[in-house]
């Protein structure tokens, strides 16, 4: 699964305390606002496209990254309009993310540290609209947790249309899924299991396939937007082509399973942070191209997945979202279908403008038909957003895979500019 895994025996509870205390002590001392590119751009605040806190997106900030960059505005008759300030620089364009992680384990390997202290990734983030149709985005990590350079996201977009009803055409190595309170926008150090860019369980040899995983390929979209009472109602339709995913589960550069995958997307924002939505896929890979398994292949493993998620905020301090997934692996190898299942409901309060506590409780069943494999997680986490550019986190984590629980304590401090 990519998580950590240590026996239950001995839980750290006075490191998360003091993680907490100190995040805590901040909160009363300390103001803040965050200044990214984009921000410097038009001149606003981070909450003109963010909502609790960055990097969760409210509506404003959803349009925003679909109309490739370009800011949802109203003209003096209350007609909804675009903004468009092109970058004239780097510094317009772009800014630098670096995650310093803490991390502590309950289990102590002979001859390693309870705890490690990692410069987790540094990231270069940059977009732009370029003219009146196009725009483009680059995510480059000249370092990632596993400290190599990774290109994690590079795609040219084209838009036609006017403001209510636009057309839109994006290419490259692309993040796949619209919804952001599922992977970036989920403000926790940990993913939903379901929407993570690794898979729960393998199916197999094949790694199995993770839904927020890049992907090479193109999509067409369409989106209608409106005014209704002050707040930005948009709906947004999509169809994509993917190259698809390797056995192992990363992005193939080529086709790799005669065909291309297939993912379409719906979804409706509404309010100023409200949204639902429904998205369905269906792709292919090959298990042991080579030849190498003791029952040597190759093997086709087909795959579906779809679901629903929904994010909803009742009162300007909490939001409350869930997400649901299942599918199948239609598995050459194990000769048999394996399905899967799962899903999370997550609570975020902002008691204090800056900081939020998020609890999350979420499950996944990677085969429904085998006993025992259920795998649960509570995480509790809290974010400070602190000195303009500083993000402090905290985070508990506990996992049970069968009958094995498992917890890590996490603190990270996140720079950006």
């Amino acid at each position: 699964m990519g998580r950590p895994r240590f026996e239950w025996s001995s839980l750290p509870v006075t490191a998360l305390i003091s993680l907490l205390s100190g995040v805590s002590l901040l909160v009363w001392n300390t103001p803040a606002s965050a200044i990214p590119a984009y921000a410097r751009r038009y001149d606003l605040a981070c909450s003109a496209c963010h909502a609790p806190i960055p990097p969760r997106l409210n509506n404003v900030g959803e349009v925003y990254r679909r109309w490739g960059f370009r800011l949802p505005d109203a003209d003096e008759n209350g007609n909804l309009i675009e903004k468009v300030i092109p970058a004239h620089g780097i510094g317009d364009a772009a800014s630098v993310v670096g995650n310093f992680h803490i991390e502590r384990g309950a289990e102590k390997t002979p001859g390693e540290n309870q705890g490690t202290m990692t410069l987790d990734e540094v990231s270069l983030v940059s977009g732009t609209s370029i003219g009146d149709h196009y725009s483009t985005q680059v995510i480059f990590l000249p370092r990632n947790s596993e400290g190599d350079a990774e290109l994690e996201n590079a795609e040219f977009q084209g838009n036609l249309g006017k403001p209510s009803s636009r057309w839109g055409l994006r290419a490259g190595l692309m993040e796949t899924n619209w919804w952001m309170p599922a992977h970036d926008g989920a403000l926790t150090l940990a993913m939903p299991m379901v929407f993570d860019e690794m898979a729960a369980a393998p199916v197999g040899d094949f790694a199995g396939f993770g839904l927020g995983v890049n992907q090479v390929g193109a999509e067409a979209g369409y989106t209608y937007s409106r005014l209704s009472k002050g707040k930005l109602w948009s709906t947004m339709l999509s169809a994509a082509a993917y190259n698809g995913v390797q056995e192992d589960g990363s992005a193939a550069n080529h086709d790799v399973a005669g065909g291309v995958d297939v993912l379409l997307q719906a979804q409706q924002f509404f309010g100023s942070r409200n949204s639902g939505g429904v998205f369905y896929y269906h792709g292919r890979t090959v298990v042991d191209a080579l030849g190498e398994l003791p029952v040597p292949g190759p093997f086709s493993d087909r795959f579906t997945r779809y679901g629903a998620e929904a994010a909803y905020s009742p009162k300007d301090w909490i939001d409350v979202d869930a997400g649901y997934v299942s599918g199948k692996d239609e598995s050459e190898e194990l000769t048999r279908d394996v399905t899967l299942r799962g899903g999370y409901a997550q609570i975020m309060g902002s008691p204090i403008e800056h900081w939020v506590a998020i609890y999350r409780w979420e499950q996944v069943d990677p085969d429904v038909d085998t006993g025992g494999d259920l795998i649960r997680s509570d995480v509790l986490s809290t974010t400070y957003h602190a000195l303009d550019n500083v993000f402090l986190t905290a985070e508990y984590n506990e996992i049970k895979s069968g009958e094995v629980k498992a917890h890590t304590v996490i603190g990270s401090i996140k720079l950006t500019f």
